[in-house]
């Protein structure tokens, strides 16, 4: 198909990019067996999987359109799993084809196609463990593996965090896996983070759906992911959409977060946005550069602050940039729809200014009472009572900073009410036995 060179700078670009994410390859033995590969036209058919399936990602974390060598070496590389026959327990070579295959498919396939292949390699994984161990037959059948037992922990991570992931994309059953988690440790490379992204799959696996699921194990679970420490892009992008995946189960159990919680949640969606645009720019095609942001501006519009607003335009600039970068119909599809969902909403504000418009002009016709003393009756007491009464704590707090500036000396509402404020809301006939003590909630509340 191509030169050893053409393949070595592929298989440079793939060690750059993907394996500092995904490094359940080793470096150092991977070129020492392309090098013989070339020299030795015997070596096992298997490797060439493994050595394609490399090829293939280095090409697409390489250039943004698809070659004919590319398209060449992902057929190559499918078409040798697709005709191997099991005939003895899976060898850590078959493994690591497998995950190749599908790291490419979840990038450039459909979700459909990528959860078939991860729920095969789930079951490969399963077979390997059935009938040898950890420490014999798996890592010493073949001559190349080694001893490393670390590269196939790695591997096992990544393969069960694309499965999770891939089955919670579609809500199809992701493939068991018993054994208890593996610790993972860093590899001889200083820049190899995979660490991270494999910290993550505890707190994935606990979100299953057909595991129940409280408001405060949601909540703890938040904090904990917003606390996590994540350096890299990819990284952080997993991080992001695994902290989408619990805020979408919190709002749905309509739970209310912190103001401290949803500063850090805005704070990480932008520094995710960031993160999607630089990847873009690097010729780096995570899949999460498309799926963060979207689902992002769909958060954004739920939260409907001022403060996520703000973040709205950010968001559609990242799926726009990923669009000019990708022209691809399902790139479209997403800029379009998340376009449309802020049309939406934006015509509904405009609805609302409407109907506020409506509602004030039916009051000038008596505007010129508004200037009249005021008095209050025992009607008029009672319905400024029961307003106040109505209102939370966030929104007794803006009351007093739009309606009644200066007129408090010292505490706030809800922290013990000034007599003026009382007076000017209730009036003088009121005991101060009726309203919330300082320090407790108002009955609303």
């Amino acid at each position: 198909m191509t030169s050893l060179q053409h393949i070595e700078a592929l298989a440079q670009m793939y060690f750059d990019k993907v394996n500092c994410c995904y490094g359940f390859i080793d470096r150092e033995r991977f070129f020492k067996r392309l090098k013989a590969r070339w020299q030795t036209p015997s070596e096992s058919q298997i490797f060439d999987a493994i050595l394609t399936g490399v090829a293939a990602l280095g090409s697409l974390f390489s250039q943004r359109t698809a070659t004919t060598i590319e398209s060449q070496l992902v057929e190559k590389a499918r078409s040798i799993l697709d005709d191997h026959h099991l005939t003895e327990p899976p060898s850590l070579d078959l493994l690591t084809a497998w995950t190749l295959r599908i790291v490419y498919l979840r990038i450039t396939d459909s979700p459909y196609t990528t959860w078939i292949a991860s729920s095969t390699l789930m079951h490969l994984i399963e077979v390997s463990d059935r009938y040898s161990t950890l420490h014999s037959a798996i890592l010493q059948r073949d001559q190349h593996d080694g001893d490393d037992d670390d590269i196939r922990r790695r591997l096992v991570g990544v393969a069960r965090h694309l499965n999770v992931w891939t089955s919670y994309d579609l809500g199809l059953p992701r493939v068991p896996y018993q054994e208890k988690d593996l610790p993972v440790h860093d590899l001889r490379d200083p820049s190899n983070y995979t660490a991270e992204i494999l910290s993550l799959l505890p707190a994935s696996i606990g979100l299953d759906p057909g595991k129940p699921t409280d408001a405060n194990n949601l909540t703890s679970t938040l904090s904990e992911l917003l606390k996590s420490s994540h350096t890299q892009p990819p990284s952080t992008m997993a991080q992001s959409n695994l902290v989408l995946c619990v805020l979408r189960r919190i709002y749905a159990q309509a739970v209310d977060l912190s103001p401290a919680i949803m500063d850090k949640v805005l704070a990480l969606f932008r520094k995710a946005l960031s993160c999607a645009q630089e990847l873009v720019r690097d010729c780096s095609p995570w899949h999460q550069v498309v799926n963060v942001p979207f689902q992002i501006v769909c958060f954004l519009l739920v939260m409907d602050t001022r403060s996520s607003l703000s973040l709205l335009g950010d968001a559609l600039d990242t799926l726009n940039l990923t669009a000019s970068f990708y022209k691809t119909d399902t790139m479209k599809d997403a800029c379009n729809a998340a376009k449309l969902l802020v049309r939406l909403q934006q015509q509904r504000r405009k609805e609302d200014v409407a109907i506020f418009d409506d509602a004030l002009k039916a009051c000038i016709g008596v505007e010129n009472d508004a200037a009249a003393p005021m008095t209050a009756n025992g009607a008029d007491r009672n319905w400024f009572g029961a307003f106040f009464a109505d209102l939370s704590t966030q929104q007794m707090s803006e009351f007093e900073q739009v309606m009644v500036p200066g007129m408090l000396d010292g505490p706030t509402l809800l922290g013990g009410y000034d007599n003026r404020v009382l007076n000017f809301a209730y009036g003088s006939m009121v005991p101060a036995t009726s309203f919330p003590q300082s320090g407790g909630p108002s009955p609303a509340a």
